[in-house]
């Protein structure tokens, strides 16, 4: 059984701490990151396909057409990992 994370991100691309999650995939097994990118208009997706790139099988991305909030991000990010 997998652990799933889910991190929602909105206007990330400077922020996002991309070394700490190569840190982390690195060394955790049986593990998916799912990035919630909620509508964000900066390069936050940018980012996050470099990462999934890099880490195809426990990189997952969620990339929301428009901003709907933090909780509403968890919970789409959510069922849709319940549907895969």
């Amino acid at each position: 059984m997998e652990n799933l994370i889910i991190i929602p991100c909105y206007n990330e691309e400077k922020r996002l701490p991309v070394q700490e999650y190569h840190h982390f995939l690195n060394n955790v097994e049986n593990t998916v990151v799912i990035f919630a990118n909620d509508g964000s208009t900066d390069k936050t997706e940018q980012v996050l396909d470099t990462l999934k790139n890099t880490f195809p099988a426990k990189v997952k991305i969620l990339n929301l057409p428009k901003n709907a909030g933090k909780a509403n991000a968890i919970h789409i990010a959510t069922l849709q990992s319940l549907e895969d």
